[in-house]
């Protein structure tokens, strides 16, 4: 739900009904309406949301009623690691022993209908580069196409930034490699920016709102970029991961990452959750 608190929408929905000591003054009237109409052009989505969804990890052990655990092969990672829980928070590990990585999803699907809202605090670490922490919306319809949405942190970039916050968005919709490929934005679209001033190890409140016409991004309650191409409209679970992807995607891969041959000089990596949300709009 938009960081609004709801006395604020009544107070200003009141202006709207009288003026002091209850005489109407259209003067007045009319520049309080212009007043609440930037307002909920500056404040999308404040005119009511409905929350679908939220864990705040207050549990020593993940919510499987909730949750799903990943357990398949993702590029050179093996998924399947369980994130640790604790004072609140959902810490998603890599480890290089054996290239073990973490994937969790909700369990119920999310349809997007007239919108919604997925939104997430999260901290990235301190992790080398090679690996992918990711905020994503994913599905596969009876065709084997999937339709996605992605926010995604490069640590090949991330981990030598400085006061900057590099980040890759996409879509995705009825993407099949056999028949479609990246620059075809009927099924793939994306962007990379770099949000100046942000520490990329702080915690930041990151968005999704899934909407008909558009898909919109937010980081901090600002938005951030916004796309009207290949737009999903499928129902579909929401994921968190970390993981290495293979030589294949070059812009995330880096062959300096490599498993470590021996558990005493296994190395672990983190992406952490402090709490999920996600809202009809």
């Amino acid at each position: 739900m938009p960081d609004m608190e709801a006395g604020n929408y009544h107070r200003y929905a009141l202006v709207l009904q009288t003026c002091e000591g209850g005489r109407r003054d259209w003067r007045f009237l009319g520049a309080r309406l212009f007043i609440f109409s930037v307002f909920l052009l500056l404040h999308p989505g404040v005119q009511g949301s409905e929350t679908l969804f939220r864990d705040d990890f207050i549990h020593s052990t993940l919510d499987r009623t909730l949750w799903g655990i990943a357990d398949w092969k993702l590029g050179r990672t093996q998924l399947g690691l369980e994130p640790e829980l604790r004072e609140g928070i959902a810490r998603l590990s890599f480890q290089t022993m054996q290239f073990a990585g973490t994937e969790i999803y909700t369990q119920r699907f999310f349809s997007r209908e007239t919108g919604i809202e997925i939104k997430v605090r999260a901290r990235l670490g301190k992790n080398p580069p090679g690996l992918v922490s990711g905020v994503f919306t994913y599905t596969t319809g009876t065709d084997g196409a999937s339709d996605e949405i992605d926010i995604e942190f490069l640590s090949k970039s991330t981990s030598g930034a400085k006061n900057q916050l590099p980040v890759l968005l996409s879509t995705w919709r009825q993407w099949d490699e056999a028949s479609a490929d990246l620059d075809d934005v009927a099924h793939h679209w994306s962007t990379r920016i770099s949000l100046v001033g942000r520490d990329p190890l702080a915690w930041h409140e990151y968005a999704i709102r899934w909407l008909p016409d558009r898909t919109e991004w937010f980081i901090d309650q600002k938005l951030v970029a916004s796309s009207f191409q290949a737009q999903p409209d499928q129902p579909t679970r929401i994921h968190f991961n970390l993981w290495a992807p293979s030589a294949s995607w070059a812009l995330a891969y880096s062959p300096f990452l490599l498993p470590s041959p021996d558990p005493r000089i296994n190395h672990k990596y983190s992406f952490d959750l402090d709490w999920v949300e996600i809202n009809r709009l």
